[in-house]
């Protein structure tokens, strides 16, 4: 869930100002999440909205690739690297945006994640509808025009950290899936027992 501290602690650990909107990405460095993508528009974003930073989290074959594209395009002031971590969950309340422009998503757990912390996302529509669990999703072609206005319309329209949350939800509540293992495992444990 969002929480206030983890938004502060990360934001003073990589000096990203309250006035910076940050757009976040969280996925291994591979072609099929697209981070090219993300540094097409960034590009193209940065002109516009200079208060506007990307934090891209997570490791894989491409980084150094992504790193060095970022550098030639002259905006590694706007971008934060950051290695995979186990504390993923703290830099969800640290985004103002959540970006997931992949090219082929299995469920994108990630996705939900960002949901349960109340961050918008803008999703390709490689990402499969399940993981739509809330209010909080725009699914945009892969065009990059429409991602700059997007990202744009989130910086200046931002309706911060608000949620409504569909039946889907359910599907990833822990209390939920407990009770529906419980229930698996003693019907097996009775067809064991026949």
């Amino acid at each position: 869930n969002f929480d206030e501290s983890y938004r502060q602690q990360i934001r003073n650990k990589y000096a990203v100002s309250n006035d910076k909107f940050l757009v976040g990405h969280v996925g291994r460095f591979e072609d099929v999440k697209n981070h090219e993508f993300i540094v097409n528009i960034a590009e193209k974003i940065i002109i516009k909205n200079k208060n506007v930073m990307f934090m891209l989290c997570g490791d894989g074959s491409n980084k150094e690739l992504i790193k060095k594209l970022v550098v030639d395009k002259k905006i590694e002031n706007n971008f934060i690297f950051v290695d995979a971590t186990m504390d993923v969950y703290k830099y969800y309340s640290a985004f103002d945006l959540f970006i997931l422009p992949s090219k082929n998503e299995g469920l994108g757990m990630v996705l939900i994640e960002a949901q349960f912390a109340k961050l918008h996302s803008l999703i390709s529509p490689a990402v499969p509808s399940e993981v739509n669990i809330s209010n909080l999703i725009d699914v945009c072609n892969l065009d990059e025009n429409i991602w700059v206005n997007k990202v744009l319309y989130f910086v200046d329209n931002l309706n911060y950290r608000e949620a409504i949350y569909n039946n889907n939800a359910k599907l990833y509540d822990i209390h939920g899936i407990s009770d529906k293992l419980e229930k698996l495992y003693f019907s097996l444990l009775m067809e064991g027992s026949k």
